[in-house]
């Protein structure tokens, strides 16, 4: 991914004229520099973003024979958080709030393309999504702990979040009292925790169910 001044960008739109204006625009925003990748259809933009890391996508919301929204699902889907900013011909309300729950930043008129407004329309994208990546950094970090478990570690995690003892632990797996003890060591030692209570924590904010706030 490149610096937020030098952005990798997908244009989807199956109006030429329109992709090249767009462009142009672009490349007249002194403020960024734009690496711009363009394609026509739905098919083409879901390979590129298959093969390729794009920090910016401009979406046409009328394309022939679909809609940008189920473009934007896909990539929503896929798990990409990449600032979308879909685009029309016309002013759609209706239009606006589908790609918005889809998962657009921002929605705008292609005659607004050659305005001030795009260069807002790109910061407001990408401040978006910056906050949610913020937002979401505990709980991705938290995540990635977890994984360090082994399945069996991962089980008797589950039996110390419900509350169970060591002793109560055991009995329900079927093992011994230390094993389940040294279990829970190493799960200590690969998250980082120092408590019982720390390694309960992360598996809280892993799941969504705490916040980083103290």
């Amino acid at each position: 991914m490149m610096s937020q001044n030098q952005l990798s960008t997908l244009i989807l739109d199956d109006d030429d004229d329109h992709a090249r204006l767009l462009e142009l625009s672009l490349t007249r925003l002194s403020d960024y520099q734009f690496t711009i990748f363009k394609c026509s259809n739905i098919e083409q933009a879901t390979q590129l973003i298959d093969t390729q890391e794009f920090d910016l996508i401009f979406v046409d919301y009328r394309l022939t024979g679909e809609t940008g929204e189920s473009f934007v699902n896909d990539v929503r889907q896929k798990g990409l958080d990449v600032p979308i900013i879909c685009i029309t011909a016309v002013g759609d309300h209706y239009a606006a709030a589908d790609v918005t729950r889809a998962g657009a930043q921002r929605f705008m008129l292609k005659s607004d393309i050659q305005s001030p407004l795009l260069k807002t329309m790109i910061q407001e994208s990408l401040e978006s999504v910056e906050q949610s990546r913020n937002q979401m950094a505990p709980q991705l970090q938290a995540k990635e702990l977890i994984e360090r478990l082994t399945p069996r570690e991962k089980q008797v995690l589950e039996l110390i979040v419900e509350g169970l003892l060591s002793k109560q632990i055991a009995l329900k797996l079927g093992c011994a009292e230390g094993t389940i003890k040294l279990h829970r060591s190493r799960m200590l030692d690969k998250t980082g925790s120092q408590t019982t209570g720390e390694l309960v924590r992360i598996a809280m904010l892993a799941r969504g169910h705490l916040t980083n706030e103290v």
